[in-house]
């Protein structure tokens, strides 16, 4: 890939990404405004509501957490001093198991790719199949014993 997609590419991802944290913002003046008067939010709004409003401003934190150390984490991968930045960054954001997990998920997403169509249901294998005359015999094993070769 050459840098100019790469760059295209990144600003496409981090655009994306901050637009959806923007848009699922929590309104925190209201909020801050509501924390000054617990009572007459919860009377306003009921408790339900109001848990409700502290979760999601809870889990947005969380989000953007997770958002800000991943695009880190795969900012880690650029040479140079981006990429050495990016990944102090990283490992002093997201905790270890974290790390280790996005690692495992990215080489389970490696194997599983070539199973995924025909997990899904395709009638079609991932890969074409070959022509008629460049039918290959599979390898069969021995049923008998035979002698060892070689030393």
């Amino acid at each position: 890939m050459s840098r100019s997609k790469g760059w295209i590419r990144w600003t496409g991802l981090l655009t994306v990404d901050l637009t959806a944290l923007l848009a699922g913002s929590p309104h925190w003046s209201q909020l801050a405004a509501d924390l000054l008067a617990p009572h007459r939010w919860i009377d306003r709004v009921g408790t339900d509501e109001a848990a409700l409003t502290l979760t999601t401003a809870a889990l947005w934190c969380v989000a953007l957490w997770l958002a800000v150390g991943l695009a880190a984490l795969a900012l880690a991968t650029w040479p140079g001093l981006i990429g050495v930045t990016a990944r102090r960054l990283a490992a002093r954001l997201l905790p270890a198991v974290l790390l280790r997990a996005v690692a495992g998920m990215a080489g389970l997403g490696v194997l599983v790719a070539p199973i995924a169509p025909l997990a899904a249901g395709a009638d079609t294998p991932p890969h074409p199949a070959p022509a008629a005359s460049a039918v290959v015999r599979s390898p069969s094993w021995p049923t008998t014993p035979g002698p060892p070769s070689g030393p």
